[in-house]
């Protein structure tokens, strides 16, 4: 019986790497050190099912309100904890960096969905700082100051289509979102409990779906990656090439570091945009009237809004400041690692311990940011002679791990958001059956690494017949308007 001596022995192997994973994990931190407080588990799983819960960032936003803003959990023998503030996650992940920009092993969408390629997800280790050298000179501020033509163009294009056959704004891309799923902490068992990996493909259905995400992302990397070789003219995809660090690197692996730089492109840009129309449907709107009131005042109504403009559209800056607070893309956090034990005030910090920094959490932390945190209020961010306040931009990160690409994603975002509020009304969908409105709410999101409001529809309404004048005669951008502006910054 072949078949039954390899399933007893998988049995046999699992069971006793479980117990010495266990053994290992749940013996005593230290004795007479005190841990964090938190909520109590089970036993052996310990507080991994809440883990498992949808939106898994929202009741450990609850729980803190009980437990503090540094909070300890036992998932199934790995010690994790959980900030809540900004001061604990700035204490640690910045000021502390040097201990705390590691990641933990991700399993499922780490090593077997990208076979340990996503920049996101690797270890903070001398491949990491490769990947970093090579990209570092296409996301710095000199850089992003050189992508304004292009992203310029791209704001035009977004009118453009807007004003014709885009009445929603839509998923990014199939292999994103399945991806994200995937990298959603807890979404499998296997990350919870590694030793499960020795399990025989049978017994591991995760496994054929991992090879199955793996090879979408693979394919779809590496063909966008040999398109972008073939164009004409410069692109990044072309430098990043030709550069020294490249030489180190198999094509697949510099195609997925190009990729993954293209994938949070389309993460920051569309999921915020979407989440901005949901705050203009879902939220109390004053802010959209006070802000076109601004617009009007300051760009009239015969031009479409500038970078020239930027120094007095503060309160267009203070919208972009306030959605990515509102709903950050990422409100569970990415999980920093630390291999060597820490104290934290009065608090023991193990070895071996993820740490995570909740930033929906964070974002409603009312000492930092004030109190309504639910409520979508750009006026937050803004002081009484009318400057921006300098409040922590919390959706990009927190030390050595911080989106090396924050500047551009901003500046994306300013002349996006401007010329959306400048041209359009934007109004809630009808049901064309019924003819009734169409309800939004702002908790409805699909649950993700990355999370995005559920498909909703939305009617972008021209303020003017001369807004729509003001879109066409700019008209529809074309691939020779792209090359030329990529002429000029490469």
């Amino acid at each position: 019986m072949p078949g039954q001596t390899t399933l007893l022995a998988s049995i046999a192997i699992l069971a006793l790497t479980t117990i010495v994973y266990f053994y290992n994990r749940v013996k005593p931190h230290g004795e007479g050190k005190q841990l964090p407080p938190g909520p109590q588990g089970l036993p052996i799983i310990g507080n991994a099912l809440q883990m498992l819960r949808r939106l898994p960032w929202l009741e450990f936003y609850r729980m803190s309100r009980e437990y503090g803003p540094v909070m300890y959990m036992n998932l199934a023998g790995q010690s994790a904890i959980i900030l809540s503030t900004h001061q604990a996650a700035h204490d640690l992940l910045s000021v502390r960096s040097a201990l705390y920009s590691d990641r933990p092993r991700v399993v499922m969408a780490g090593e077997f969905a990208c076979k340990g390629m996503h920049t996101l997800l690797r270890p903070y280790d001398a491949r990491y700082k490769l990947h970093q050298r090579m990209a570092s000179p296409f996301l710095n501020t000199s850089a992003a100051n050189r992508y304004t033509p292009l992203q310029e163009l791209e704001s035009r294009q977004l009118l453009f289509d807007l004003l014709r056959d885009e009445p929603e704004l839509r998923e990014a891309k199939k292999v994103l979102a399945e991806y994200e799923q995937t990298a959603k902490p807890g979404a499998y068992l296997v990350d919870a409990f590694p030793a499960l990996n020795y399990l025989p493909r049978p017994l591991a259905p995760w496994k054929n779906k991992a090879e199955q995400l793996y090879e979408q992302q693979a394919n779809l990397h590496l063909g966008n990656l040999s398109k972008a070789l073939e164009q004409e003219g410069p692109n990044v995809a072309k430098l990043m090439h030709a550069s020294r660090e490249a030489k180190e690197m198999t094509e697949v692996e510099l195609a997925f570091s190009v990729g993954v730089l293209a994938d949070a492109a389309i993460d920051t840009s569309a999921m915020t945009l979407n989440w901005l129309i949901i705050a203009a449907l879902s939220n109390r709107a004053e802010w959209v009237q006070k802000a076109q009131s601004i617009l009007d005042k300051v760009v009239g109504r015969d031009r479409l809004p500038e970078w020239e403009d930027c120094a007095e559209l503060t309160y267009v800056d203070a919208i972009i400041n306030e959605v990515l607070r509102w709903r950050p893309i990422i409100p569970g956090g990415v999980p920093h690692f630390t291999k060597e034990p820490d104290v934290y005030g009065a608090y023991y910090i193990p070895a071996n311990t993820i740490v995570l920094p909740n930033l929906f959490a964070i974002a409603r932390d009312e000492t930092t940011f004030g109190p309504e945190a639910d409520t979508f209020i750009p006026e937050r961010w803004i002081d009484a002679n009318g400057k921006l306040k300098d409040l922590p931009d919390v959706g990009f990160g927190f030390g050595r791990r911080i989106c090396a690409g924050k500047h551009i994603a901003r500046n994306g975002l300013f002349i996006k958001v401007a010329r959306l509020l400048w041209a359009f009304h934007i109004e809630p969908g009808v049901d064309r059956t019924t003819g009734e409105t169409i309800e939004v709410s702002d908790m409805d999101c699909v649950d993700g690494l990355v999370v995005l409001p559920k498909p909703f529809k939305a009617v972008f309404r021209p303020r003017c017949d001369n807004a729509r004048d003001v879109i066409n005669s700019n008209g529809k951008v074309d691939i020779d308007d792209h090359l030329h502006i990529l002429n000029e910054i490469f």
